[in-house]
């Protein structure tokens, strides 16, 4: 065979590939995402201490978008390193046009529902945030990622000698590099209306006056759709 002949089969099989794999990538980026909100959280995602389900932050922000909620977590004392260890040993996350992340309060304040409550330690906590967000990148590249602040008011510290500012700091850092927008919870922890009162019923129990009551799930709900632009 003539080595142009050769040469121009050549050129066409590489076109021909390349307009494949081209045609695969538009494919999985504009592939429709579920028309649902996923939350990866802790026990403010959970609910407590709102006095029933349908006043927590969860179901404010679903009824003001009219999406369905999707959990991965909503676990009470649950960390970053737990939720991501949970997702290396098969844990699937749900693709959703919206995903909404509140995590790292635990891991700052040292609660577990196991072991000793010791801190987890900023670097540590920083590692496995940004692995958890790279996980729901990968999984849904077109998701809306919202990332919420720890409910700590920023000058508290740990035992560990660490600020609960400093923990805000590298989420917002760590959401910024994921391409996802950042909600501080500051104002609303530091404001008493938003907690208690303490032996309030409700459906998880007795208010621990430390949580979020109804108006602070609203409140919280209300900052999530404010960046959301509705």
């Amino acid at each position: 065979m003539h080595r142009y002949t050769r040469l121009s089969i050549l050129l066409v099989v590489v076109a021909l590939l390349a307009g494949c794999g081209t045609a695969s990538a538009q494919n999985a980026t504009s592939h429709p995402l579920p028309r649902a909100l996923l939350f990866i959280g802790d026990s403010l995602t959970g609910g407590y201490y709102a006095t029933d389900q349908t006043h927590d932050y969860v179901a404010h922000v679903t009824a003001d978008l009219g999406l369905p909620a999707l959990y991965l977590s909503k676990h009470y004392g649950i960390r970053a390193d737990e939720v991501q260890a949970e997702i290396q040993h098969g844990l699937a996350i749900p693709p959703a046009r919206i995903t909404v992340v509140e995590l790292g309060t635990n891991d700052f304040s040292g609660y577990s529902l196991v072991g000793a409550h010791t801190p987890e330690g900023l670097a540590a906590f920083t590692t496995a945030y940004r692995a958890l967000l790279g996980e729901i990148r990968h999984v849904a590249p077109s998701t809306r990622l919202v990332c919420i602040g720890i409910w700590h008011v920023p000058g508290d510290t740990n035992d560990l000698h660490e600020t609960a500012g400093s923990y805000d700091q590298h989420i917002a850092s760590a959401c910024q590099a994921a391409h996802g927008t950042y909600v501080s919870l500051e104002a609303i922890a530091a404001n008493g209306a938003y907690r208690g009162p303490v032996g309030q019923h409700t459906w998880l129990g007795l208010n621990d006056g430390w949580h979020p009551n109804d108006a602070g799930h609203t409140a919280i709900a209300a900052a999530i759709v404010h960046v959301l632009g509705h």
